[in-house]
């Protein structure tokens, strides 16, 4: 049998304004900016991989992975899929996700299945997804109840923006007004020290039922910080901008 190998790629670049800028703990963006990669194969499949770097949460700029792109390309045409794994090419996360992704959207067609089921065969068929809604400011409840109306029932918001005791008590004035099926995931983007997220964990250990996760709190990346942190609650602490290549993956 003769493997299939990649004969073509198209990088497209794309702007998009944002309705508004998204701001978290230290930045504000009102563009969202990247390629859109398409890898073809000699039997005809195409899959596509997003390339979106976010320099200011700690990836490489969009001129990088531009260039990154340009170079690496050229040289997967014709080699297979499982060649193009094979290989070890030292690139940046955003510019990683987009050859990856688009591999692996190869894979599962080859497969005549989708990539969450090429991965993990017993993966979930539904699995909720939230919509963010920004910071905690005066207009958090009616973009909550919008949110409710439209059927989202996870709700992902910035902390970290406002004073400590104001943002926290905007916070309880809105789980307390939540639909009781309603769950927040919280983002703080490395807004804070280690002994104030052990003292805003204390506090919302109050709510553990209302918060599915609490990304990013610790403003420096310290795995022995972060196992504290985690023991003491339930709430699941995520990682998001502290991925990089010195993070042991298995233990963080």
């Amino acid at each position: 049998m003769i493997e299939d190998r990649l004969i073509d790629y198209q990088l497209t670049p794309y702007k998009i304004k944002l309705t508004k800028p998204w701001k978290t703990a230290k930045h504000a963006l009102a563009y969202r900016e990247g390629f859109i990669l398409k890898l073809c194969t000699a039997a005809g499949l195409e899959a596509n991989g997003e390339c979106a770097p976010l320099p200011a949460l700690g990836t490489e700029t969009l001129e990088s992975a531009g260039q990154q792109l340009e170079n690496i390309l050229p040289k997967l045409i014709g080699l297979t899929i499982n060649q193009v794994f094979e290989h070890t090419y030292k690139v940046f996360p955003a510019t990683n996700y987009a050859i990856e992704t688009a591999l692996l959207g190869l894979q599962a067609e080859q497969q005549n299945t989708s990539i969450c089921r090429l991965i993990n065969a017993n993966a979930a068929a539904q699995i909720k997804v939230n919509t963010m809604l920004g910071g905690l400011d005066n207009n958090i409840l009616n973009r909550a109840k919008q949110a409710e109306a439209q059927g989202f029932s996870v709700l992902k918001i910035k902390t970290g923006i406002l004073p400590v005791e104001e943002e926290f008590s905007r916070l309880e004035g809105l789980i307390q007004q939540l639909d009781p099926q309603t769950s927040l995931r919280l983002d703080a983007n490395k807004a804070w020290n280690k002994n104030l997220c052990m003292k805003i964990i204390d506090r919302l250990n109050n709510y553990t039922d209302k918060i599915d996760g609490l990304e990013e709190p610790l403003n420096h990346y310290n795995e022995k910080q972060y196992r504290e942190l985690q023991q003491a609650t339930a709430i699941p602490l995520a990682l998001d901008e502290s991925f990089s290549g010195n993070i042991n993956h298995a233990s963080a």
